[in-house]
């Protein structure tokens, strides 16, 4: 089955209005209508409807490319051939030549098409281009006659390094489990992914769809490396590619596919404190209150006031999301009465087994240092009863 130009019979159209428009705009020719009638009968047509290039077989034709003769006028017609081929989203010009022999097929091998998308039309490796082949004959003779034209559009996929580049993303490896979790464009910025939650110590890499590829975004270096908690090079793969990042413990992390940087970074959530607004929340309140950083420095956040006997933990608000909380940096609940102690962070979600235990009703005091990453929760009985 050939595939057609949609566009074809419109542009014939318009051709052919142009043509007259000009021809009675012209006083050298005399038209007679019954003898300028357009006859299109010329027809192009393509081997495929659909080719993806071969990089092994370079010398095989991947695409022919036919067409009909147009319709003669006689001796007194000079008939010319133009074919072309451009794609049209390039900038590039198109590929035009004349056809006087009376040759009516072009073929093209693998590396031909390849090269011609590549290096003339500036078209991406491993990526689907619409390649647009045109016939036009124009007529030279004692009247005018309109050209006939047909064209037809073919998709040629190109072959070479993969695009870092992406329809769907997932992640995947034994550091999420059996089943790859598919992952959404972070709102505003499509290029950006980020996954907040609990991994493995394991490996982490990223299938990817894109177009008709299923390809996998690994470490650049084609082997498995270690997160680093920093941007670290990534790179696109076929599909069958088991390179992966390394996660060392099994915890809470924050994973970043950035397609912008083409990078991946994997950073534990304990070691992540990023803070608009910080609030308290738990059994221990009847409803979620907002702290304020203190006059004396803003990386210090100070609270007083009624507590019951209850959970405890703090939401923190940033990019107007409460995705983690401050809670306990290890296993214990005990609030250490008065003394400052490191905290850690856990996701919000999961704040049902990560809080401190409130002992007892009364007026308590709290002082969290973002900078130094510690909070001192104070009971009625160690409170400096200060303001």
């Amino acid at each position: 089955m050939k595939a057609i130009d949609t566009m074809k019979t419109i542009s014939k159209i318009a051709f052919a209005a142009l043509a007259l428009l000009s021809a009675a705009a012209c006083n050298k020719h005399e038209i007679d209508n019954k003898k300028s009638n357009y006859n299109a009968t010329m027809e192009i047509s393509a081997s495929q409807d659909i080719v993806i290039l071969k990089e092994d077989a370079p010398d095989e034709v991947a695409l022919t490319v036919t067409w009909t003769p147009a319709y003669d006028y006689g001796s007194d017609f000079i008939m010319t051939y133009q074919y072309s081929v451009e794609v049209p989203s390039s900038k590039a010009s198109a590929i035009s030549e004349y056809e006087d022999d009376g040759v009516f097929t072009r073929s093209y091998t693998n590396k031909q098409l390849h090269d011609m998308l590549v290096s003339h039309f500036g078209q991406l490796t491993s990526t689907m281009a619409q390649l647009k082949f045109s016939v036009t004959a124009t007529y030279t003779g004692p009247r005018i006659v309109i050209p006939d034209m047909s064209s037809v559009t073919i998709p040629v996929k190109t072959y070479g390094p993969k695009q870092f580049a992406a329809d769907k993303v997932f992640m995947a490896g034994t550091a999420v489990g059996a089943n790859p979790v598919e992952l959404s464009p972070s709102a505003g910025n499509s290029e950006l992914y980020v996954f907040n939650g609990n991994l493995t110590a394991g490996k982490l890499n990223f299938p990817v769809e894109y177009g008709d590829e299923n390809n996998v975004i690994v470490p650049a270096s084609g082997k498995d490396e270690a997160v680093t908690g920093d941007a670290q090079p990534a790179a696109a793969k076929e599909g069958t590619e088991t390179a992966a990042w390394i996660i060392p413990t099994s915890e809470s992390y924050r994973v970043t596919l950035n397609f912008t940087t083409q990078s991946v970074t994997v950073i534990p959530s304990s070691q992540i404190f990023e803070v608009d607004s910080l609030f308290l929340a738990g059994s221990a309140l009847d409803k979620e209150i907002k702290i304020e950083p203190t006059l004396e420095n803003p990386a210090v956040y100070a609270f007083r006031g009624e507590l019951k006997a209850g959970s405890l933990y703090l939401p923190v608000s940033f990019n107007e999301a409460k995705t983690l909380s401050i809670v306990p940096a290890g296993d214990s609940h005990d609030i250490a009465d008065g003394t400052a102690v490191a905290f850690g962070q856990a996701l919000t979600t999961q704040t049902g087994a990560k809080y401190w235990t409130v002992p007892a009703d009364g007026v308590y005091r709290i002082v969290v240092d973002t900078d130094a990453k510690t909070i001192k929760i104070y009971s009625p009985a160690t409170d400096p009863k200060t303001p």
